[in-house]
């Protein structure tokens, strides 16, 4: 079982792949001009239809090779007869994961998303001036990730260990240091983010929004927080991070609706003055509802779940589960985050009012 978050890590780097790929072709669907907005190259999204197919052809290799572990492990079956075999087949398909959708990165003859991802992380030491669209999306994806990056350090531990299969890898400095700070790191670079369009523009909003992110570090500090050492009982301390994730969810919830999907403007109506929207209104209700299910998803973390007997089995699919919700909703919000942006320019990343809709392409 000592690979199971291996498993985890690129059955979740395959489903956000998926559900973004499928989020540009659902807003292609509707008009919404993504490639205007985020000035990306129209001409790739052709691909995005081989590349659904191909990341789903990912995740069956994953979920085949998972199956003929757990055959392996659990009913000794013996199909390979050494565990590495699993591991090699694994870091293969990890590599294609990221190596072969390399024409995603692209999206302007001179620019690439690779280097958008460079400047979120260089805004963390304020070495960048501004602040794109592109940019706020790339930090906002990250903080969805969050989680993930506890499975990349759990990675880089089996390795280190030598790539034992025997038992869980144990790297005891890597998990009490490095991890709270590789999981409050994505946060505290929208915060940086904020503070630099702050600086260059001005406007309490982005003070405002940098509070949602706050929310977030205070989130993984409580959660991650030794609270025996300093003689807090276990049900105040469950308290605490309860409030924690409760205050937190609830603003960057209001957050989503008012601010990042231009709803609630209006104090009897949920959606924009006008009409002004792209997508049939019940997806606008539908989607608000939704992300606020799974933003109180977390509630399930201390609600004493047992779906299997085997606890490793049992804790690896309830995080999956929770990474996997995570990951669906910030593919449905980044559909209504760029709706809005097309529709009312929300955010004032761009001087033109008017967005041209985006052709229908070939079906899928």
């Amino acid at each position: 079982m000592s690979i199971l978050p291996i498993y985890r890590l690129i059955y979740i780097l395959n489903f956000l792949f998926l559900f973004l790929f499928g989020s540009f072709l659902f807003m292609q669907l509707y008009g919404v001009n993504f490639t205007y907005i985020l000035d990306l190259n129209k001409i790739i999204i052709d691909e995005y239809y081989y590349l659904i197919n191909y990341i789903v052809c990912l995740l069956f290799l994953t979920t085949l090779i998972l199956l003929l572990f757990l055959l392996n492990v659990l009913f000794l079956f013996n199909v390979f007869p050494y565990s590495i075999i699993y591991v090699v087949l694994l870091c293969v398909i990890l590599f294609c994961t990221f190596i072969v959708p390399i024409n995603f990165y692209k999206y302007n003859e001179k620019n690439h998303v690779f280097p958008s991802f460079i400047r979120v992380l260089m805004s963390g030491l304020f070495l960048v001036n501004n602040v794109t669209l592109l940019d706020n999306i790339v930090g906002d994806m990250l903080t969805s990730l969050s989680k993930t990056f506890t499975d990349i350090q759990y990675f880089i531990c089996f390795i280190v260990n030598g790539l034992n299969t025997n038992e869980p890898a144990k790297c005891p400095i890597m998990e009490k240091y490095i991890n709270p700070i590789a999981l409050g790191l994505p946060f505290y670079l929208r915060i940086c983010q904020c503070l630099i369009r702050y600086n260059s523009e001005g406007g309490k909003i982005h003070l405002y929004n940098m509070l949602k992110y706050v929310c977030g570090i205070i989130i993984v500090i409580c959660s991650s927080f030794n609270w025996d050492y300093w003689g807090i009982d276990a049900y105040t301390s469950n308290i605490i991070i309860i409030c924690a994730y409760l205050v937190g969810s609830l603003y960057m919830y209001f957050w989503d609706l008012y601010c990042d999907w231009g709803l609630l403007n209006e104090y009897n109506s949920f959606l924009r003055k006008n009409n002004n929207i792209l997508y049939p209104p019940h997806y606008y209700y539908l989607a608000g509802f939704l992300n606020l299910i799974f933003r109180l998803t977390w509630a399930i973390t201390i609600l004493p779940i047992n779906l299997l007997q085997n606890k490793e089995m049992n804790t690896f699919l309830i995080v999956l589960f929770l990474m996997f919700i995570e990951v669906l909703r910030r593919s449905i919000w980044i559909c209504f985050r760029l709706e809005n942006e097309h529709a009312t320019n929300a955010s004032r990343y761009r001087t033109i009012l008017w967005v041209p809709k985006m052709t229908k392409a070939k079906k899928f």
